[in-house]
């Protein structure tokens, strides 16, 4: 197997934008099952290269320490994880075939 990595024209640090590019035909992007699902049902986007996706997409929550992190925030953070996780999975469950959407969305 040989590694490619392309140049890129385009880059975005707003996943909007990142659909929209995708959506007008600009090029492939791997996001989350929550913001891509509707696209998918409605055959305005394919998947491609599921079985290579990671089982974690990165979704991330920024804070300034660990050392002092209040109750309430880690109560936060846990949350949006378990929440984020729960709708991947919920989202692209019937997108998947051959693999659970356990493994392809955690």
């Amino acid at each position: 197997m040989r590694k490619y990595q392309p140049t890129a024209r385009l880059t975005f640090n707003d996943a909007d934008l990142v659909l929209q590019a995708v959506l007008q035909g600009h090029g492939i992007a791997q996001m989350a099952g929550y913001q891509v699902s509707d696209h998918l049902a409605a055959n305005e986007l394919v998947m491609a290269l599921a079985r290579y996706a990671p089982d974690d997409r990165g979704h991330y929550l920024c804070y300034l320490s660990r050392q002092h992190l209040p109750t309430r925030i880690r109560v936060f953070i846990d949350f949006m994880t378990e929440q984020i996780r729960a709708l991947d999975i919920q989202c692209l469950s019937g997108f998947y075939t051959g693999t659970s959407p356990r493994a392809m969305a955690a």
